[in-house]
């Protein structure tokens, strides 16, 4: 006998919340990655 599998794709509060942090992370790394850059670059004009 078959069994009914039901897949639902409605955004929880809680899939929202997962969502927005990521992407903070994301734009917190993206950050950083340009800060070490400019410290490299100072650090290579400095030579």
């Amino acid at each position: 006998m078959a069994r009914k599998i039901t897949i639902s794709f409605k955004e929880t509060t809680k899939d929202i919340e997962l969502y927005s942090y990521l992407v903070s992370l994301e734009d917190k790394s993206t950050e950083i990655k340009n800060l070490i850059r400019k410290a490299l670059i100072l650090v290579e004009d400095r030579r």
